[in-house]
């Protein structure tokens, strides 16, 4: 017997004991099944307010979580007895490796006493035994697995930088480490502008403009931004996070955010779209028309925003060094969903949609202080005039 029927054998028989949901992302269906509430839970976390895309351009997928050890165990045991050879693949930074097994059609990804999934054509199983702490981020794994891939065959490229929206119009904001981007991205959604994405943003050229998409990740906020936070400072240690957080949050009733400076600490609060909602009554989108690129630059001596212009070169440089694709420093080889191109034409594609990008869209230096934030709190309508005015290059090129 197939190892794929095996488990849909599994899968009708105990069918009634789970639940099933639909949830739609960047322009993708997933209609899951699990047994338990904590996976709703974590899907939940991420999906987004809104979504706006049309049915017909949908690929669908079904992605089942069963946990059962012995059918767990059944897995490893078949593909160990048929001497199947497998590829190792490092999926994940860190070494974090997967063997890879191929019969006919199907295909099966085990990570020894973790995980197992079996899939054929868009349906996959994800099989977990009770040793495995976190169980039910898996299936959520394999979901974000889908998203990048699907999204690179279809011509996304992954940027890091965060990312807003503002009736239709979209803004990435892009750039290295401890440049303020997740600050000046709170400072736009405290002005009312929409969640889009935080560290991992995906673009694309459309017939007419460009494409800007989110990627379900945590919002990752350092101490001193936090700082600078009321509603943060007051939740963070009452508050029931949805994500795993530093000792300093986990152990401490009474945490002196004031100890760790004013921004750019390495201590991060991790935050999922859903606990923006809660906490912020922040609108979380899906998607949106990209109008600008901006490049921000924290300035501690700065008081208020200043935009510019900024060369194409340097903005080209900026993001060919914040391309994700096709080599992201994280998701290091796609395994569930296979590449339909390789990485030469990749790489051109890549260069092409850049070089076109600088010369098409605004490429905008936003440099700004530590009271931008403040203000975007107290005087949201007041800040948001002064945000906005990256959205209005676009009308006045």
């Amino acid at each position: 017997m197939k190892t794929f029927d095996m488990i849909y054998k599994y899968f009708l028989n105990t069918k009634e004991q789970r639940n099933k949901k639909f949830i739609k992302m960047n322009g993708l269906i997933f209609e899951c099944e699990d047994s338990e509430e904590t996976f709703w839970k974590l899907l939940n976390d991420y999906e987004p307010t809104s979504v706006q895309f049309e049915e017909e351009q949908n690929n669908a997928y079904s992605i089942v979580h069963l946990r059962d050890d012995r059918l767990f165990n059944d897995i490893s045991e078949i593909t160990n007895r048929t001497n199947t050879s497998y590829k190792l693949l490092e999926t994940y930074k860190d070494g974090y490796f997967i063997q890879k097994f191929e019969e006919g059609d199907e295909k099966i990804f085990i990570r020894d006493e973790e995980f197992a999934i079996c899939c054929k054509h868009n349906q996959y199983f994800v099989i977990t035994s009770h040793k495995v702490k976190n169980r039910d981020t898996y299936p959520l794994r394999i979901i974000r697995e889908i998203i990048f891939r699907e999204s690179e065959n279809d011509g996304f490229l992954m940027i890091h930088g965060a990312a807003v929206s503002y009736k239709g119009k979209g803004a990435i904001i892009c750039g290295d480490k401890s440049k303020g981007k997740t600050t000046l991205l709170l400072s736009y959604l405290f002005s009312g502008c929409d969640f889009v994405a935080n560290d991992r943003a995906l673009i694309k050229k459309g017939e007419i403009n460009y494409q800007l998409r989110g990627f379900p990740l945590a919002i990752r906020v350092g101490f001193g931004t936090a700082n600078k936070i009321e509603k943060l400072r007051a939740a963070v240690t009452g508050y029931s996070w949805a994500r795993p957080q530093v000792k300093e949050i986990e152990q401490i009733t009474n945490l002196n955010f004031d100890a760790y400076g004013n921004f750019g600490s390495s201590k991060k609060l991790e935050l999922v779209p859903r606990e923006l909602k809660e906490l912020f009554g922040f609108r979380t989108g899906h998607e949106s028309k990209l109008s600008a690129v901006l490049f921000p630059e924290i300035n501690l001596a700065t008081k208020g925003i200043n935009i510019s212009k900024l060369k194409e070169c340097e903005s080209l440089d900026i993001l060919k060094n914040q391309c994700m694709t096709p080599n992201d420093e994280s998701w290091l080889n796609p395994w569930v969903i296979e590449r339909k191109d390789n990485n030469t034409y990749i790489e051109s594609y890549v260069e092409k949609t850049l070089r076109n990008m600088v010369k098409e869209l605004p490429m905008l230096k936003v440099v700004y202080g530590p009271d931008l934030l403040e203000t975007a709190q107290k005087e949201p309508s007041k800040a948001l005039e002064y945000l906005l005015n990256s959205f209005n290059y676009v009308s006045a090129k």
